[in-house]
């Protein structure tokens, strides 16, 4: 019997942000290239608010918003990832949670 243990990524994120949206492609890719497989941990950032006084990007400042867009407007570039202008929603969509496809909703009135 070995003792050795199999090393892992822990990738912990929430289905709906773009953050996760744009670091998801690299997590895996690095999985792939260096061996270890990535163990996907979606988080519910609504309860993580809750309990630590986060705002969710709805209730934040307009000025937190748009600071917010232009660090996603930088990143779509340097990872040539497409994004969902403000005003737009998005949803992760599929039965896996460590794959994140979005797709593109109507602005809401």
């Amino acid at each position: 019997m070995s003792d050795t243990k199999t090393e892992a990524i822990d990738c912990f994120f929430c289905t709906n942000s773009d953050w996760a949206y744009f670091g998801n492609p690299p997590v895996k890719a690095m999985g792939e290239r260096y061996g270890p497989p990535v163990d996907d941990y979606p988080v519910d950032i609504g309860s993580v608010y809750a309990r630590t006084g986060g705002i969710k990007l709805p209730l934040r400042s307009k000025e937190r918003r748009h600071y917010r867009f232009l660090g996603m407007r930088r990143f779509r570039g340097i990872l040539s990832r497409p994004i969902n202008p403000p005003g737009q929603r998005h949803e992760a969509v599929g039965g896996d949670p460590g794959v994140l496809r979005h797709r593109r909703h109507p602005a809401q009135p």
